[in-house]
């Protein structure tokens, strides 16, 4: 399957992210990530619908982090 691009995402520290990933091709998708070892407990995303939520502590203020998807 093939994921709709997503392009870089900007968040101020202690709002949440949320985007709903898309995928077509093969079904059904299961759509997984590959996040940072210290982000795990702060990121969250549903395998079968693409629902992805991140809420950055005030504490990563200015730091960048990267998320692979699939």
């Amino acid at each position: 399957f093939a994921l709709a691009p997503i392009g870089n995402q900007r968040i101020v520290a202690g709002d949440e992210l949320t985007l709903q990933l898309s995928a077509t091709g093969a079904s059904p998708v299961v759509y997984r990530m590959y996040p940072e070892p210290e982000l795990a407990p702060l990121v969250t995303l549903d395998p079968a619908t693409g629902a992805f939520r991140f809420s950055p502590t005030a504490a990563q203020a200015g730091e960048q982090f990267e998320i692979t998807f699939q």
